[in-house]
């Protein structure tokens, strides 16, 4: 309990009058001792008639599992035990570091009514909410009564999985899983599947002839996109990936968009596999069937670290191909800091496009095009834009240097990761590029 505003201001006009009236003696001492009696008399009516944190009771709902930059939502709600509840109270909670309230006013006001709070976590990990802040005035708002209540709810915040989980991955692979049964594909594809009696309609060059003239009636051979393909998912946990982007960091949405690729290769009739690296090599998943590589690549995912150190792409790829024994597909989430750490990206990758189908992956940081057109001219500013431009600049001569190499790349905006991959592996399974 602290006093308030209202209070300090009374106290302070009145103790001006009375320093006034007895430097004047204007007035009788009795009178002053009065007028003050009756203040201290108004206080402590009002402490005693005032609503207490003993009369309510606090209630704080929240999930205990989350996803990461996935809003969270919770409930608090306030009820008396007896007496009355004030009119209206501020609320803030207190969180762990990397979670925060989706309100952009970190106070909240309570009437009466349960308050719907969304709270964001911004790192995977274990989080917690500790305590919650209510105040409110007293009866008189002579005062201003502060509690602090003990909270300790914990959120265990996980790779986000709602695209796969929603079906939203399974309905973007609709024109292999659906529209094309067993992937098959008139005209297109390596695998021979069945022969089927031709009608018109059907492609021309598909007609057997050999096979026509036995039968003595024409037959159309029908193909399949080829199926059982090897997928390593890469991902580079080094320093840069630990830098946020937006909400969350960059190493986070490469790890929602893998857990999507590792869920539609599963659909694709595919093997997927998962490795990551960073200062040095880190685990190694064998490739499984998807749906059988999904829950160890989400674990995988969920005990990934922060790393600060810089990436070495040089062992952590030289690493990689030493255990892959067949042509796959490779998908690397990486990024790099200046034009070296590009060069050396690119000598790396021009060895495993020899043997191996390469997807670069990298986001498109919209801080950077922010940066690199500012609104007030200054020096700082100017100077901000041209770094930026300059990194935009190298960004973009490796990733012509990488296409020119025939390495697979898409830039990206992070919103847009996760559809536009698995677009891409879409358009890599009917095109048969692996």
């Amino acid at each position: 309990m602290r006093p308030s505003r209202y209070l300090v201001g009374i106290i302070l006009a009145l103790a001006m009058v009375t320093v006034i009236l007895l430097v004047q003696n204007n007035v009788p001492q009795n009178a002053l001792i009065l007028v003050w009696g009756a203040l201290f008399v108004a206080t402590a009516m009002d402490f005693i008639i005032s609503p207490s944190r003993r009369n309510m009771n606090y209630r704080f709902d929240v999930l205990s599992d989350g996803f990461v930059g996935a809003p969270q939502n919770s409930t608090l709600s306030i009820e008396r035990n007896h007496g009355r509840l004030p009119s209206a109270m501020e609320v803030m909670l207190g969180t762990s570091k990397d979670l925060s309230l989706l309100s952009k006013e970190p106070v909240l006001t309570y009437t009466g009514t349960p308050v719907e709070i969304e709270l964001l976590p911004h790192k995977r990990g274990l989080h917690s909410v500790n305590k919650l802040y209510v105040k409110w005035s007293s009866s008189l708002r002579l005062f201003e009564i502060i509690s602090n209540i003990e909270i300790n709810k914990e959120i265990k915040v996980a790779p986000d999985t709602r695209p796969v989980s929603n079906g939203t991955v399974q309905t973007q692979l609709l024109p292999l899983v659906d529209g094309i049964k067993d992937f098959n594909k008139q005209g297109t594809g390596s695998e021979f599947h069945q022969m089927r009696e031709f009608v018109p309609g059907m492609e021309p060059r598909s007609i057997d002839w050999k096979r026509s003239a036995r039968f003595n009636k024409l037959l159309s051979r029908e193909v399949r996109a080829e199926r059982n393909h090897q997928i390593f998912i890469c991902v580079d946990n080094g320093g840069q990936s630990s830098q946020m982007m937006g909400e969350i960091t960059k190493l986070d949405y490469a790890l929602n968009a893998s857990l999507a690729l590792c869920w539609a290769g599963g659909l694709g009739g595919d093997q997927v596999g998962f490795y990551n690296f960073n200062a040095s090599p880190g685990r190694f998943l064998p490739p499984r069937p998807g749906r059988e590589a999904f829950p160890l690549v989400r674990a995988r995912c969920g005990e990934m670290e922060y790393e600060t150190a810089e990436t070495n792409h040089t062992w952590g790829l030289s690493q990689l191909t030493s255990q892959l024994n067949r042509r796959s597909l490779i998908v690397i989430f990486s990024d790099f800091a200046d034009g070296m750490s590009a060069e050396l990206l690119v000598e790396n990758l021009t060895h495993i496009t020899k043997q191996h189908l390469v997807l670069f992956i990298i986001l498109d940081d919209e801080d950077v095009t922010r940066i690199q057109h500012p609104h007030d001219l200054n020096f700082d500013t100017m100077s901000l834009a041209v770094a930026a431009s300059e990194l935009k600049n190298e960004r973009s001569r490796a990733i012509r240097e990488l296409r020119n190499l025939g390495i697979l790349v898409l830039n990206v905006a992070p919103s847009n990761l996760t559809t536009e991959l698995i677009s891409k592996y879409m358009d890599i399974k009917l095109g048969e590029m692996i």
